[in-house]
């Protein structure tokens, strides 16, 4: 293995070790130590690698974005139009929080930022910028091909439906009987209500997993 390799490797390790801690066990008890135990390295090596926790946060919600991004790529979002894209974006968003802990623990993250005042909300606050600028290509690519209506504000609506999907993830963490894929068929048929146009609305809603993937 290449050294770039390797440190690619540790990195994501060390990543994917602190996600597993803070859905575990939350964030006050995360110590780099533990970081660097837990992915299996020594002691010291998550520091060296982050230099600081708001560095080793940082790092963690691009790793995130990323790993969403390759998603909506290996579903093949670029072929969608502008409506199905968008409601691709938003199965993605809330039904890997199904599949593993990584998207849990980004809400538990969150979720500790705002209780606690941290400073470090706006790693979160430029993380969810992020997702309603994703989110406003896609409006205005339906405007564009027909799918979204015209009048449709589609800055509001991305923040809007952004909002949304933090909200179902949150929801999805408190409440235990909480049905995250009927919830998001449902959130589906309301977006296709909203801003679909007439030629549209006909777009199925609902969406499963398959192997990881999620498809329509």
């Amino acid at each position: 293995m290449k050294q770039e390799d390797r440190r690619n490797r540790s990195t994501e390790k060390l990543i994917k070790a602190y996600l597993e801690l803070a859905a575990e066990q939350g964030v006050a008890s995360i110590t780099f130590d533990s970081i660097g135990e837990r992915a299996g390295y020594s002691r010291g090596l998550a520091f060296q690698k982050f230099g600081s926790k708001d560095g080793l946060l940082e790092a963690v919600i691009n790793y995130l974005h990323d790993e969403v991004d390759q998603a909506r790529t290996d579903s093949h979002s670029e072929d969608l139009c502008g409506l199905e894209a968008i409601l691709l974006f938003c199965r993605i968003h809330l039904l890997r929080i199904e599949m593993g802990i990584e998207q849990k623990a980004y809400f538990v993250l969150m979720s500790s930022a705002v209780a606690e005042q941290s400073e470090v909300r706006d790693h979160f606050i430029r993380s969810h910028q992020r997702a309603e600028a994703s989110l406003n290509v896609l409006f205005e690519r339906g405007v564009k091909d027909g799918s979204i209506r015209k009048d449709t504000n589609t800055e509001q609506a991305s923040i809007v439906v952004g909002t949304q999907i933090v909200g179902m993830s949150v929801q999805s963490l408190i409440g235990s009987d909480f049905d995250m894929v009927s919830a998001c068929n449902e959130f589906s048929r309301q977006i296709i209500k909203a801003y679909g146009t007439e030629d549209y609305q006909g777009v199925k809603a609902e969406a499963e997993i398959k192997n990881g993937m999620i498809v329509k």
